[in-house]
């Protein structure tokens, strides 16, 4: 199973993600609250966003989502920071890789689909592929 890519214009209910944020002090000393994007199935379970060790998205289903991270690195944890320049966009740094960011990559084949991908940033460097809005 895989996030399937999908068009990025329109909102369509299989394209939203559902965030979930952590309050953890064992997390301290990265920037950011950690959170978790995860998306709901018909079936009740969670298809989390997270990453492998070949610094690749892909889905992971969980029952329920954990009340507690308790690691420093976990393959679905992400910490959301602001993008410098506005107050409603962010960005999602993995919390497995270092300054590597959760964005959209036009798909190879059709131009006209995105996929979820790490992308790798410089220290204070902005990309407007990683950059996401939250809305409620």
């Amino acid at each position: 199973m895989e996030f399937k890519a999908q068009t990025l214009t329109g909102t369509q209910p299989e394209c939203k993600f559902n965030i979930q944020f952590y309050n953890d002090s064992r997390l301290d000393g990265k920037k950011g609250k950690p959170v978790m994007l995860y998306a709901n199935k018909a079936n009740g379970k969670k298809m989390m966003v997270s990453c492998n060790d070949r610094h690749e998205i892909y889905p992971e289903e969980m029952e329920q989502l954990p009340d507690d991270i308790g690691v420093q690195k976990h393959s679905a944890v992400f910490y959301r920071t602001e993008v410098s320049c506005s107050t409603s966009k962010y960005m999602l740094e993995s919390s497995m890789y270092q300054n590597e960011f959760l964005g959209f990559e036009q798909e190879k084949d059709n131009h006209t689909l995105s996929k979820l991908v790490l992308l790798p940033l410089g220290k204070d460097e902005v990309d407007d592929r990683c950059e996401m809005i939250f809305s409620k």
